[in-house]
């Protein structure tokens, strides 16, 4: 299970700010890198001296927490709201597709298989917001269920 935590980190004129910790770490949103903190763009003062200051820094905490509480329920829900949806709105067969044309000798022809039965199967279009572990599921049951297709297995 993902953990998520908040964490302090130094900056300058005796500031720091404030970031959560995934561990293990989660893929970029928009990279589809690995990456382990996401920067909340809230800092605090190292030394509060005025009763300001103080309550300033208190107020940020407590804000901070609330959205490591919230993204802590997303991951353990598998929503990833907090991630970009750009990725989210692209086209999972195409993308087998792109991987599928680096492949290369025995490797290609699986996945070429595997990627007709994916169309058979999706009608051709399966978005990334669709795959969910019931789907995957559905396809499981798909393939074992559906017979062998002689014309692609030479």
């Amino acid at each position: 299970m993902i953990k998520v935590m908040l964490r302090t980190k130094p900056i300058s004129k005796g500031r720091k700010t404030l970031y959560l910790d995934f561990y293990p770490a989660i893929a970029h949103p928009n990279t589809g890198k690995q990456t382990r903190h996401e920067f909340l763009r809230l800092y605090l003062f190292s030394r509060p001296k005025t009763p300001a200051d103080k309550e300033q820094k208190a107020e940020t905490l407590a804000l901070a927490e609330t959205i490591r509480a919230r993204r802590q329920i997303e991951v353990q829900a598998g929503s990833y709201g907090f991630l970009s949806k750009k990725n989210l709105d692209t086209c999972f067969v195409k993308y087998c597709e792109r991987l599928a044309e680096e492949r290369v000798g025995i490797n290609k022809t699986g996945w070429e298989s595997m990627l007709i039965y994916l169309n058979d199967f999706s009608d051709g279009s399966l978005k990334q917001t669709d795959l969910t572990e019931t789907k995957c599921r559905d396809f499981r049951n798909f393939l074992l269920t559906s017979s062998k297709r002689s014309d692609i297995s030479y």
